[in-house]
């Protein structure tokens, strides 16, 4: 099933100005393939997830806002399905009190932390957030260009499973 990461709003990177236009494109597809009367509805086939990077990296937002409410804009508004927090630039961590704002504000969709995720934080980012997208910190030596490191998804994962036992309990 395949996810399209979306932003949200319009912002500032060092190379110039970036918006979620393209959201239009990719929305228009997502609502022609889910009827308008039952956009959440489970039962309805769907293979478009849109996730929406309410706190991309690299960048900075031209118009503030507090997380949660552009959280609970792009669900109510957008049909998002998944809200993404960055840290500042790849590898570098979330601040988990937006993920617990954005949880807050959107209870029923799933707020992940985007980057910065790492083997020493994974089980302090899953207490908080309901999943992660994680690439610097599989690399080796933990730097975004190196290829994967075996040993670190290895040691990666063993803490995902721990902070899943600890979720359990």
């Amino acid at each position: 099933m395949p996810a399209i990461e979306m932003l949200a709003g319009e912002f500032l990177y060092s190379w110039g100005r970036r918006n979620g236009k393209a959201i239009a494109a990719t929305l228009t597809v997502k609502m022609v393939t889910t009827p308008a009367s039952t956009p959440r509805d489970s039962s309805v086939k769907n293979d478009i997830r849109l996730f929406f990077n309410i706190e991309p990296e690299f960048v900075r937002p031209l118009a503030q806002r507090p997380i949660g409410a552009l959280a609970r804009s792009v669900v109510v508004s957008s049909l998002a399905d998944a809200i993404l927090i960055s840290g500042a630039m790849a590898g570098a961590e979330v601040d988990l009190d937006h993920i617990r704002e954005a949880k807050s504000a959107v209870p029923n969709t799933p707020v992940l932390a985007n980057t910065g995720v790492k083997i020493e934080t994974v089980r302090a980012t899953l207490a908080v957030a309901d999943g992660v997208i994680v690439g610097t910190g599989l690399k080796r030596d933990g730097y975004t260009w190196n290829p994967v490191d075996p040993e670190r998804v290895r040691r990666f994962m063993d803490e995902v499973y721990l902070a899943r036992e600890q979720s359990e309990d």
